[in-house]
């Protein structure tokens, strides 16, 4: 009910609409503007599938990445000597106050 009120208080402002056409043509001039180079710089388009991960969140590209270096398992001994590094400066707290 408030917000009904508040909505015709707006409507029959006089300065309100004046800006509000502002603001409509400033965003239209954005999205359609000339200077965009869409040759070099193409809009991102969102994938349909999201890409394959391995061990539930990271993504299969690193694995990628690394395996091209230190072989098959090289991924993961990467990873298990990260979390190690991150729980023995204490970046990663394990205590029996947070579990």
């Amino acid at each position: 009910m408030l917000s009904r009120l508040a909505l015709r208080s707006v409507q029959n402002s006089t300065k309100i609409p004046s800006l509000v056409t502002g603001l409509r043509s400033a965003s239209t001039a954005t999205s359609e503007d000339s200077q965009r180079d869409l040759v070099n710089f193409p809009r991102r388009v969102r994938p349909i599938e999201p890409g394959s991960v391995r061990l539930g969140i990271f993504p299969e590209e690193w694995f990628n990445a690394l395996s091209t270096k230190s072989g098959a398992t090289g991924p993961y001994v990467f990873l298990a000597s990260f979390g190690t590094f991150l729980v023995s400066k204490e970046y990663f707290v394990v205590e029996h106050d947070f579990y």
